[in-house]
């Protein structure tokens, strides 16, 4: 029994390794799907009761016949896993199942029994060890294979009531496992997943003591390969540094995305100041570009301010990219070579529309740069929303700058702007002044928008468009139209290559070059 033990063991090891022999291009090592420090938490749960009833009972096959009596089974487990390295966890699971069977009658190939009754428990926990595979270079879906060592046990009780009472038999039972357990991984939101688990070979060792009314006592161990019922589960996904009060937090519906570093500053130096100069935004000259590494792909997420800043800076300038790199592309990235002003560590702001056609998503993003940051983001619908505006006290006369502005022709369209189908598109520069009590939230998907005309919160507004075709950079000054003697309490800036893009219109490679803001006084 041990040696079939040992090999049981040895052909659970054969897939796993499998996996990493080659690559054969169906996953992007460098995609982070879940990175490290991320805690899960999950849960799986089943019910099921059959009530069989009439004077002849149910009959199954020909072959069981008059069934009276009742079914019940219930399980319910609990998982959580602690992200090591990025895709790779280490977590534990425990697990309870109650299975209760009381028949009245029941006829098997003639023979009558009745009054039956059937009781097992089963509590077990395992370890485990999980590598998640992400598919089509996003974070949606991801494989995964997971390796369990399981224990577990349990009792069976199976009697009938007679006039000397209960006679039938009580086993103990229990087991030691490694099992095999790939599966899929799909995010429904931006911190809950939904999980399709195929067991595919599980080994081990059992051992089961029996204690009988009628005959001596017995036992029974064995060792075992076996395939095992699919699972389903369903998990949440909590960071390292606010773990069960993310669920309460602000922050995380406001800005799911922010590097965990400088997450709400807990981790930051208090003595960092912050960059801007007097009456300025941090970074208006666009130079300062740093990459997300805690977030989507390692190394990918282009962020407008630098990686040293403190955490008021760091929320000055936002764009799609948080949304957007999970479906392989950024449409806000710096430029280094089309400069406004040359000279060294200069760099502007390359903002460029983009049709996003995968498997999952297909449909038009306008690039854009914003004063604010990313929202919440549901990448299976291909929505999100945005928080537009920082603390802003100054009334400023303009906003200057340089824009370069290279169209293309309307090639996506989405009611009520059928009609633009093959006109030039047309780029934006806006900002807007105004007090309101929080920031703005943009929601494409429930019509949500800055109304410019009738909000009575905004205090002043400028604006400039594009629509034809620019070799280089032009200065550009929107002279600012306040409209009450109000002072401000924030401040929006944005920029689009796509004027039309809140409601999905807008040409594929539109393409807006920015650089050297400034408000003037």
């Amino acid at each position: 029994m041990k040696k079939g033990f040992v090999f049981a063991l040895c052909l659970l090891f054969v897939p796993v390794t499998g996996v990493y022999a080659q690559q054969r291009g169906m996953s992007n090592p460098n995609v982070v799907f879940i990175e490290k420090g991320m805690r899960s938490v999950g849960l799986t749960m089943g019910w099921n009761s059959w009530d069989t009833n009439g004077d002849d009972g149910v009959n199954l096959l020909g072959i069981i016949t008059g069934i009276k009596g009742n079914v019940n089974l219930f399980d319910v487990g609990a998982s959580g896993a602690w992200f090591v390295k990025d895709n790779l966890s280490l977590g534990l699971r425990v697990g309870f199942s109650d299975a209760r069977v009381d028949v009245d009658s029941i006829r098997f190939l003639g023979n009558d029994e009745r009054d039956r009754h059937l009781i097992r428990e089963v509590l077990k926990g395992s370890v485990t060890c999980r590598q998640y595979l992400p598919l089509f270079d996003g974070r949606i879906i991801a494989l995964f294979f997971e390796g369990r060592l399981t224990g577990q046990t349990g009792f069976y009780k199976n009697y009938n009531r007679t006039t000397q009472g209960k006679e039938g038999t009580y086993t103990r039972m229990g087991s030691v496992s490694l099992g095999f357990y790939p599966g899929v991984s799909v995010f429904a939101t931006d911190r809950i997943s939904f999980e399709f688990s195929l067991p595919l070979l599980e080994g081990g060792y059992a051992w089961n003591d029996e204690d009988s009314s009628d005959r001596a006592d017995a036992s029974l161990n064995h060792a075992f390969v076996r395939f095992k019922p699919a699972l389903t589960g369903f998990k949440i996904f909590l960071p390292l540094a606010t773990a069960v009060l993310l669920f309460s937090c602000d922050e995380w519906k406001d800005d799911l995305f922010k590097p965990d570093e400088f997450e709400s500053g807990k981790n930051q130096p208090a003595s960092i100041p912050s960059r801007a100069e007097e009456g300025q935004l941090y970074n208006m000259s666009l130079d300062e570009w740093s990459k997300n590494k805690s977030k989507y792909n390692k190394d990918s997420v282009e962020i407008c301010c630098a990686a040293d800043v403190n955490d008021q800076d760091r929320k000055v300038w936002g764009s799609a990219n948080e949304a957007t790199v999970m479906l392989g592309i950024q449409n806000c990235v710096p430029e280094s070579l089309k400069v406004a002003v040359p000279g060294e560590g200069k760099r502007a702001a390359k903002i460029q529309s983009r049709y996003i056609n995968t498997a999952l998503v297909k449909k038009f993003a306008a690039g854009s740069l914003f004063t604010g940051q990313m929202g919440n983001i549901n990448i299976l619908m291909g929505n999100a929303t945005l928080k537009w505006g920082i603390p802003f006290t100054r009334r400023p006369k303009s906003l200057e700058g340089y824009a370069c502005y290279q169209p293309r022709t309307i090639s996506h369209v989405k009611s009520p702007y059928e009609n633009k189908m093959g006109k030039m598109d047309t780029g934006v520069i806006y900002v807007v002044l105004g007090d309101w009590n929080g920031q703005v939230t943009i929601d494409p998907a429930e019509s949500m928008f800055l109304d410019v005309n009738n909000d009575q919160a905004i205090i002043g507004y400028g604006i400039v468009s594009y629509n034809s075709h620019m070799d280089d950079y032009e200065k550009f000054s929107i002279n600012i139209d306040y409209r009450s003697d109000r002072t401000p309490t924030r401040v929006i800036i944005v920029a689009s290559s796509s004027e039309l893009g809140d409601y999905f219109t807008g040409g594929d490679g539109s393409t807006l070059y920015l650089d050297e803001l400034r408000f003037i006084y």
